[in-house]
């Protein structure tokens, strides 16, 4: 069974979310994301991750 993590707030100043999901993606893995912000710049870094991944409900706030 996998473990479930404490969620974080990633602001990309100080650390960036790409990097923190790239550390933490693995196969078989269901992502959960909230987000105002989501680019194409990000899918195109995590791309080989997120094809890992076998589910990943987005909720894209304003």
């Amino acid at each position: 069974m996998s473990e479930v993590k404490t969620p974080k707030i990633l602001a990309n100043k100080t650390n960036f979310v790409y990097k923190e999901l790239e550390n933490s993606i693995k196969k078989g893995f269901i992502l959960s994301v909230i987000s105002a912000l989501f680019s194409m710049y990000a899918y195109y870094a995590l791309k080989n991750d997120l094809d890992k991944i076998d589910n990943m409900p987005f909720i894209r706030e304003n």
